[in-house]
């Protein structure tokens, strides 16, 4: 019925009427926010259920909030940044993980992934076609499954191990600067050959490094240097990579002295000393 109505909306778009459901329950209400990619411009929620209150409440502001670089967010929690690749070292064998989602990537889009919290590397999507495999836009090979991967507007990290299906991850469009939450359909882990990438950060110095499987099909994003204004210049594969290649990252908010703003607990940001090597 949510389509239905939003479908007729759209057909007068000189006078579009405020769209406003009533919900009984999250799947309700999940449909309504949804709805042909628009949703409903508002809800109302009928229910004695508390969590299901809570949840949806946490559904409407996901769905809100989608910059990922806007002057307060960077200020509080980090920025999108460029860094500039240190070292590329083969290591052997491991196990990585290809993040398979509900949604197909396009060019610039990716997850936030990284060895180390407070310092991530952009992995792109396997959306572009080339001469080894065929395009597969929902996926992104991540890479070891010790790793972090990052959710800038929840500002929550969780190991690349612990994805499964029907799991959230934030996928973010570097182009755009905006970030889109994507269902986990199959988190997929195999033993492959791994390669360590290492950077530094152009603003500050701050040591990032990823593990990923080396091959040609695994992608980083390039960047310009962050005097022209760190902007996303195309993805790179980890074989063509070369040290002095700025890519783009995520750097978490530091002190006055440099120092990350706390460790975390089961992905959270907490109030602690944390130190990882």
């Amino acid at each position: 019925v949510s389509e239905n109505i939003v479908a007729a909306a759209q057909q007068n778009s000189s006078c579009r009427p405020t769209l406003v459901g009533v919900a009984y329950d999250r799947a309700s209400a999940t449909a309504m926010l949804d709805a042909l990619e628009m949703g409903l411009d508002g809800i109302i929620v009928k229910t004695e259920n508390i969590s299901d209150l809570a949840a949806i409440a946490a559904d409407v502001a996901a769905r809100c909030d989608g910059q990922v670089d806007n002057k307060q967010r960077a200020s509080d929690q980090g920025a999108l940044a460029a860094a500039r690749v240190t070292a590329i070292t083969p290591l052997g064998m491991g196990h990585r993980v290809c993040a398979d989602l509900c949604t197909e990537m396009r060019d610039g889009e990716g997850l936030l992934v990284g060895n180390h919290n407070g310092s991530y590397l952009l992995v792109h999507s396997e959306c572009a076609e080339n001469d080894f495999v065929a395009s597969r836009p929902f996926r992104v090979n991540a890479g070891s499954t010790h790793m972090y991967v990052y959710d800038p507007v929840d500002d929550k990290t969780r190991y690349l191990s612990e994805l499964r299906t029907g799991g959230i991850v934030r996928v973010v469009n570097a182009t755009r600067g905006t970030t889109s939450r994507a269902f986990v359909g199959r988190a997929k882990v195999e033993r492959r050959p791994l390669v360590l990438v290492e950077a530094s950060f152009e603003s500050s110095g701050r040591p990032v490094s990823i593990v990923l499987q080396n091959a040609e099909t695994v992608r980083l994003m390039r960047c310009n240097n962050a005097k022209e204004g760190t902007t996303y210049q195309g993805a790179v594969s980890v074989a063509a990579l070369r040290v002095g290649d700025a890519l783009l990252g995520w750097e978490d908010a530091t002190d006055s002295g440099g120092k990350l703003l706390g460790g975390r607990h089961v992905g959270v940001r907490i109030d602690e000393f944390l130190e990882e090597r």
